[in-house]
């Protein structure tokens, strides 16, 4: 069992106001923990001897990194993000762990919390979307043995059930496959046992995130105030 940095509210490599990362490592031995994920790049150290014998320390080991990317945008966006991907991914490899979780990149809203542009993809983005993440996967499966696991996100425009289908329907599985954060999904009213049943193969990486029904509806009428193509939202 295993859990991340953000569950003890780590958001940034530095940041007075967290925990110091021995002291995020020492809790969460005391919590019960054999596994944690790497966290905001940086925030566990970059020192892969060091960051070793620390985990060793508390009897833990790595299960993962992630990174953030915006490949809707093209060849261009990989290319850009490629040196800081691959920093994460041989630090991740090095000790020991098989996986990257992958976030897209976030929309923005305007003070009257309207999502600035479009809610979703055009058909040339998706199109971007899929042929970078495809290529993506490829590059960390042969460069560094490591599986891409795409988590789709709350405020991205891949959420609904449609969005993620349609990216494990138009994507390679030897390179994308699927974080499922419970939580994140439930937020765009996702049912995540249809989606375990209807791809169980497409499946490598589980969040267990607790999400309270009266605050995912209201999130959820947030949400659909921007228009969304029909067929999009299923």
């Amino acid at each position: 069992m295993g859990t991340a940095p953000d569950s003890w509210g780590v958001w940034n490599p530095q940041d007075p106001a967290q925990p110091p990362a021995e002291q995020y490592l020492r809790e969460v031995h005391e919590a019960g923990y054999h596994w944690t994920e790497l966290g905001p790049f940086g925030y566990l150290g970059t020192d892969a001897a060091r960051l070793r014998d620390q985990l060793s320390g508390f009897d833990l080991s790595l299960s993962g990194g992630t990174v953030f990317t915006a490949l809707h945008k093209g060849a261009g966006a990989l290319e850009a993000v490629w040196p800081s991907v691959r920093e994460v991914a041989a630090l991740v490899q090095s000790l020991g762990a098989r996986y990257l979780i992958v976030i897209p990149e976030l929309r923005v809203r305007g003070p009257d919390g309207a999502v600035r542009g479009s809610r979703t993809f055009s058909v040339d983005e998706w199109d971007r979307f899929f042929a970078g993440h495809d290529e993506l996967g490829r590059r960390l499966l042969e460069e560094f043995g490591l599986r891409q696991q795409f988590h789709s996100h709350a405020e991205s425009p891949v959420g609904t059930y449609g969005e993620v289908a349609r990216l494990v329907q138009a994507t390679n599985p030897e390179f994308v496959n699927l974080c499922l954060d419970t939580g994140h999904f439930a937020y765009y009213l996702g049912d995540s046992l249809r989606l375990i049943r209807d791809f169980p193969d497409r499946i490598g990486y589980l969040h267990l995130s607790r999400s309270i029904p009266c605050f995912w509806l209201t999130c959820s009428r947030t949400i659909y105030r921007s228009p969304m193509p029909s067929g999009r939202a299923s």
